[in-house]
């Protein structure tokens, strides 16, 4: 079985460095940042020197451990964000290095919200929101019918003239488009897993949890507990953009002002939730999960664990790729609807820089040359192959199943072959048997018939067969009025004509030597 520290993410992929277990420790030992996470006896320890440490988040999962003043010191200099999330999947807390610190764009900020500008972002980011479902729903959900009925609202809601009407849009389409998820959608579970599940995991019954007042936190199956773990890792990349481009996090404009929330984080996410949605989709669709992903607690509450925690953190370069250019958008939109001169930057998608670039090294690019989209790519999830018996991580895409169950499905594969095996041998005999058995019922009925004609069995093999043969198959069709093909068949050797053709044949042949039956010498004709 693969174990924990097996499935240590690989920072490097993506900047990503997952921290997770009990009794965490995060410190500094010569010069080198020090990470000890695990469980129980399954610990590993990672070791960050400040040059070549490929990292860009530290994301720590879980409440039970420590981290030093020299550890916060350590990330701050070498500009790596620190990132704490409950193992419900709230944010705790998410810290990097303030960017932009302009309070001008923060006045402005908070006087867009009643004006025309805050009106239309808000339908500007529930826009880009209902396009991203209706695409995943006629796409990935196969229900085309909910994706035309997301774009019509889609039109209601660039009339809306308040926010309270653009958000009433929002809840409808949010119903209709997941209530195409019902019964469509479920996770893929190791077979030995099945039996032990309890029924609710198996299959997506709504978005809204039954253990939290009809909200959406506090999960209580595994899919809603994947998405909400992936909206976590949103809204830490959502905190950390409004931080860099020097935004308020707390002050919203969709989301309404609540005292321990940062609304406008939770305004960006809605561009984000399609995209995370469609990962969702994808797990399900190519993901083999296992009862171990995820764990239940005693009221109800469902949980997700590592390794695929270490997994999904992956996405985070992703959800940030998405949201560079929204909030720098939004940024600069209030700081032109301020009236001042606030500097307008892009320190996300570093778009004026590359802007400059492109203009310098123009004359140097070939003519018809293009900057390739996939180098601007976020990362995307990689889904390892998982073993279909126990869910398992395997080393290659090829395989299907681990070596612990290897063994056993082959057994059973050759058991199963010889089954088979025996199946056909047995469908083979019983064919030749019941082949054996009519012709033999053909050659007792021929028989029967010869007998009551006045011949006697062996008549056609010792008398009338070979000079039968003799005839042309024209002459034995026109004597016997069967079909030339028949009597070809005759002429051949192939097949027996029936005894009640017989008395035909032997007046078209004539009689060679021996008595004759009594109705054939009746009817033969006399000598002149």
């Amino acid at each position: 079985m693969t174990t924990h520290s097996q499935n240590v993410d690989r920072h490097h992929r993506s900047g990503v460095c997952v921290v997770d277990g009990y009794g965490l420790h995060i410190g500094v030992d010569r010069r080198h940042l020090i990470v000890r996470d695990g469980i129980g006896r399954d610990r590993h320890e990672r070791r960050f020197a400040r040059v070549g440490h490929g990292l860009n988040r530290l994301v720590v999962l879980g409440h039970s451990g420590t981290i030093t003043l020299e550890a916060l010191r350590w990330l701050d200099r070498v500009q790596v964000a620190f990132i704490h999330i409950d193992h419900d999947g709230k944010l705790i807390t998410s810290c990097a290095n303030p960017g932009l610190d302009d309070a001008r764009l923060r006045r402005a900020q908070a006087l867009a919200a009643e004006t025309d500008t805050g009106l239309s972002i808000i339908v500007d980011l529930l826009d880009t929101k209902l396009a991203g479902q209706a695409g995943v729903a006629r796409n990935q959900l196969g229900a085309p019918n909910t994706g035309a009925q997301i774009e019509g609202l889609r039109s209601a809601l660039h009339v809306a003239r308040n926010a309270d009407e653009a958000r009433e849009v929002e809840a409808k389409a949010a119903a209709t488009y997941f209530a195409a998820w019902t019964d469509r959608v479920s996770f893929q579970w190791a077979r030995k897993d099945v039996p032990y599940l309890p029924d609710h995991w198996l299959r997506f019954s709504g978005r809204r949890s039954p253990l939290a007042r009809g909200s959406a936190i506090r999960a209580a199956d595994p899919i809603n507990a994947t998405m909400n773990y992936l909206f976590a890792l949103a809204e830490a990349e959502c905190r950390l953009a409004c931080l860099t481009i020097g935004l308020d996090p707390g002050l919203g404009f969709l989301h309404m002002d609540a005292k321990g929330r940062d609304s406008l984080t939770l305004d960006f996410i809605e561009v984000v939730r399609p995209d995370s949605e469609s990962c969702v989709l994808d797990l399900a669709h190519h993901h083999i999960f296992r009862q171990s992903d995820f764990a239940e607690r005693d009221d109800g509450h469902c949980r997700i664990l590592a390794p695929l925690t270490h997994l999904l953190a992956h996405t985070m370069p992703r959800w940030s790729a998405t949201l560079a250019p929204w909030v720098e958008s939004v940024a600069h939109r209030l700081a032109d609807a301020s009236g001042r001169s606030i500097p307008k930057r892009t320190p996300l998608s570093s778009a004026q820089r590359r802007r400059a670039a492109h203009v310098g090294s123009q004359s140097r690019r070939k003519p018809g040359a293009a900057v390739s989209a996939n180098k601007r790519r976020a990362v995307q999830i990689s889904l390892m192959p998982a073993c279909l018996d126990c869910g398992a991580q395997l080393e290659h895409h090829q395989r299907r199943y681990c070596s612990v169950c290897w063994p056993t499905r082959r057994r059973d594969a050759a058991l199963a072959g010889s089954v088979r095996a025996r199946e056909e041998i047995n469908s083979a005999t019983n064919r030749a048997t019941r082949g054996r058995t009519i012709a033999d019922g053909r050659k007792t009925s021929r028989d029967n018939h010869a007998r009551a004609l006045g011949y006697s069995p062996t008549f056609w093999d010792e008398e009338l067969g070979a000079r039968v043969r003799a005839i042309s198959p024209t002459d034995l069709a026109a004597a016997t009025g069967l079909s030339y093909s028949h009597a070809s068949k005759i002429h051949r050797g192939i097949q027996i004509p029936h005894p009640r053709h017989w008395p035909a044949l032997v007046r078209l042949v004539g009689p060679r030597r021996g008595r004759l039956p009594r109705d054939v010498d009746q009817t033969r004709t006399p000598s002149k």
